[in-house]
C-alpha cells in the first residue's frame, strides 16, 4: 500500500477527501490527517508517509512552506497541492519546488484518481530503480535488509503467501505475458536478454510454452515467504534460466537441491595427481550427465576444480579467477570444458615471449566484446597456462583476468560517458549480455553502478 497523509485548514475537505473515493481499492493507505499544518509537520515527520496531499494557503504555515520543510528531511516524499486559486503564480512555485499534481478545488474524483495512479507509477519506477541498483551489489550486511524492505514495498506478501523468482533469459520481442503465467506477478528487473519477476503460483506448463514459442529459456527459484530469502532465490533462478549452457535446448528449470552434486565434488577432491585430474576433466562432460547437474550447480564444481588445479601446480592462485562466473564468462560448457583442459602443459612455445603477449593485447583490444581466456591464448601459442599467466603478468603488472576486464570496463566508461546508447546495449558491446551481470562487475571496478556513472560524467 502507499501511504497517504492529508492536511487541509478546512475540516470539511479533509473528510470529502477523505470519503470521495475507496482509497484501498487503488493501492493507497490513509496514514493520518491534520486541520492544523504545525501538527501535520511533526506527524509527517514521524509517519514518513509516501505522498502528502495539502492545501497551498492555510494559516500558519502554507503548504508550499511544509513541503520545503519535510521534504529536507524526507527528500522522496511526494506532495499534491490543493487551492481554490487557479493562479499561475501558486502553480509555478509548487511545480519547481518538486509537487506531482496541482489540483483545483473543489476535487474532482477522476482528477483525485488520475493523480494517484501517476503518483503510483512514480513510485514504482522510483522503487524498480532503487531495487535494480542494491542488486548490483553485493548482498552483504544492511543490504539485505534494505533488499527485503523495497520488494515488501513494491510486491507486499500476506500471510501464508508464497512467492517465488521467475527468471527468463535471451532476446526475445515485445513483452512476455506474464498474466498468463502465473496468479500474480510483478516484473523488477528487465533489459534486453534478462527479466526477473516475482510471481505467485506460476503455472509451469504455460511457461515452459513460452520458452519454445519465444525460444528463451525460463528458470524458477525455490518457494519462499519472506523476502529475507529473496537474495539466493534470484541467484538461483536467474542460474536455472541458463540450463541452455549445458543441454543446449530452450526450456523451463526449476531449482531444487540435488545431492549428486556432493559426490561429483567428493570424486573431483579424491583425484591425488595432476594427472588423475586431466582424466577426471576428459569425462567431465559425461559426469555432468550422469550426476544430472544442473547449471545452478555448475559454479561449485569450477571452484572445486580450480582449487585442485592450484594444489598441483597446474595454475597459479588468482583472485579474479576464483571470483570467475562460469554461465557469465563462457557461452556454453564445451567452451567451459576445453579453457580447463587447455590448461594443462603442451608444447614449447614458437615465437619470442615480448612479441606474443603483445600480440594478445592486440587481440583483446580489438575483440573486447568476445569470449577470452587465458588458456585459450596458452593454447594458440603452445605455452604451459601456468607459465602464461607468470608471464603475462610479468609484461604487464596485472594478471590476464584483471587486465582484461579492467579493458572491457574501460571501454565501457567510455561509451557510457561520450554516448547516449542504452546501458544494456554498452554492457553487450563490452562482451555482457546479461546487463544484471555487467552492472554487478562494473560497481565492483569503479565504485557506482552504470546509471550511476553515467549522471556522474554529466
Amino acid at each position: 500500500m502507499i501511504r497517504v497523509y492529508l492536511i487541509d485548514d478546512e475540516s470539511p475537505i479533509v473528510d470529502e477527501l477523505l470519503a470521495l473515493i475507496d482509497w484501498q481499492s487503488y493501492g493507497f493507505q490513509i496514514v493520518g490527517y491534520s486541520y492544523d499544518p504545525e501538527v501535520a509537520r511533526k506527524e509527517i515527520l514521524d509517519l514518513a508517509p509516501d505522498l502528502v496531499i495539502s492545501d497551498v494557503k492555510m494559516d500558519g504555515l502554507s503548504g508550499l512552506e511544509l513541503f520545503v520543510l519535510v521534504s529536507s528531511c524526507l527528500p522522496g516524499i511526494h506532495f499534491c497541492f490543493l487551492s481554490a486559486y487557479d493562479s499561475f503564480e501558486y502553480v509555478s512555485e509548487a511545480l519547481k519546488l518538486g509537487a506531482v499534481r496541482y489540483l483545483r478545488k473543489p476535487i474532482r474524483e477522476n482528477e483525485l484518481i488520475e493523480m494517484l495512479l501517476d503518483v503510483k507509477e512514480n513510485l514504482s519506477n522510483h522503487l524498480l530503480s532503487e531495487i535494480t541498483s542494491s542488486l548490483s551489489e553485493d548482498y552483504v550486511g544492511g543490504r539485505n535488509a534494505r533488499v527485503r524492505e523495497l520488494f515488501q514495498r513494491l510486491f507486499p506478501l500476506q500471510p501464508q503467501q508464497k512467492a517465488r523468482i521467475l527468471a527468463f533469459y535471451g532476446k526475445h520481442e515485445g513483452p512476455l505475458p506474464l498474466e498468463k503465467l502465473a496468479g500474480d506477478f510483478q516484473t523488477f528487473y528487465s533489459d534486453e536478454n534478462l527479466s526477473l519477476s516475482v510471481v505467485v503460483d506460476p503455472n509451469s506448463e504455460a511457461i515452459r510454452e513460452i520458452t519454445q514459442k519465444e525460444k528463451i529459456s525460463a528458470g524458477l527459484s525455490e518457494e519462499f515467504s519472506d523476502y529475507r530469502l529473496v537474495a539466493g532465490a534470484i541467484r538461483h533462478a536467474r542460474a536455472a534460466s541458463k540450463q541452455k549452457f549445458i543441454d543446449g535446448h530452450h526450456d523451463l528449470l526449476i531449482y531444487s537441491e540435488n545431492e549428486n552434486i556432493l559426490k561429483l565434488l567428493e570424486k573431483i577432491n579424491d583425484v591425488r595427481s595432476a594427472s588423475e585430474l586431466q582424466g577426471v576433466l576428459a569425462n567431465i562432460k559425461e559426469m555432468l550427465s550422469e550426476y544430472e547437474i544442473k547449471s545452478y550447480d555448475l559454479q561449485k564444481i569450477y571452484r572445486t576444480i580450480f582449487f585442485n588445479l592450484v594444489k598441483y601446480g597446474i595454475s597459479s592462485y588468482d583472485e579474479k579467477a576464483d571470483e570467475l562466473s562460469v554461465l557469465d564468462d563462457y557461452k556454453d560448457v564445451d567452451d567451459f570444458i576445453n579453457d580447463l583442459n587447455n590448461l594443462f602443459p603442451g608444447t614449447s612455445p614458437s615465437k619470442p615471449s615480448a612479441n606474443v603477449i603483445g600480440e594478445v593485447i592486440r587481440d583483446l583490444e580489438e575483440n573486447v566484446a568476445e569470449r577470452r581466456s587465458l588458456a585459450y591464448y596458452a593454447a594458440k601459442y603452445n605455452y604451459n597456462a601456468c607459465y602464461f599467466s607468470q608471464l603475462f603478468k610479468k609484461v604487464t603488472g596485472a594478471t590476464f583476468a584483471e587486465y582484461f576486464i579492467q579493458l572491457k570496463i574501460s571501454k565501457a566508461q567510455t561509451l557510457i560517458s561520450s554516448s547516449n546508447l542504452l546501458l544494456a546495449d554498452i554492457a553487450s558491446r563490452v562482451g555482457y549480455d546479461d546487463y544484471y551481470h555487467f552492472s554487478k562487475i562494473f560497481k565492483k571496478y569503479t565504485g557506482l553502478t552504470p546509471t550511476e556513472y553515467r549522471a556522474s560524467a554529466k
